[in-house]
């Protein structure tokens, strides 16, 4: 289940304390391999309407997020991702799933 409480403080962290995004190798190329999301896509998802939440439940040595945003090109996207010194970590990214697009669409109309 998607809740959003960290919306505005971690984008405004990001944001007002951001460097660049930083990419493993491996997780870069599954990420266009598998799910055919370029780094840029990703990327992109950071800067444009989105949602982010915790996600407690994939790492307990560092606190991971997950983004719901889209491009610019307008593809609705799931992305997990860390901090690490004011540096962007995307672990992965994919197209988001018929019942994500819809959260969503309901959330931006929900947050304008």
């Amino acid at each position: 289940m998607w809740c959003f409480p960290y919306t505005i403080w971690i984008m405004d962290f990001i944001l007002d304390n951001f460097e660049e995004f930083i990419w493993d190798e491996g997780n870069e190329q599954k990420s266009f391999l598998k799910h055919g999301i370029v780094p840029l896509e990703a990327e992109e998802a950071f800067f444009n309407p989105n949602f982010i939440s915790a996600d407690d439940t994939h790492s307990q040595n560092e606190q991971r997020y997950r983004l719901l945003g889209r491009t610019d090109s307008r593809k609705v996207l799931i992305i997990a991702f860390t901090i690490r010194s004011n540096k962007a970590r995307i672990i992965s990214s994919r197209l988001a799933n018929k019942k994500e697009r819809i959260l969503y669409d309901q959330a931006l109309k929900a947050n304008s």
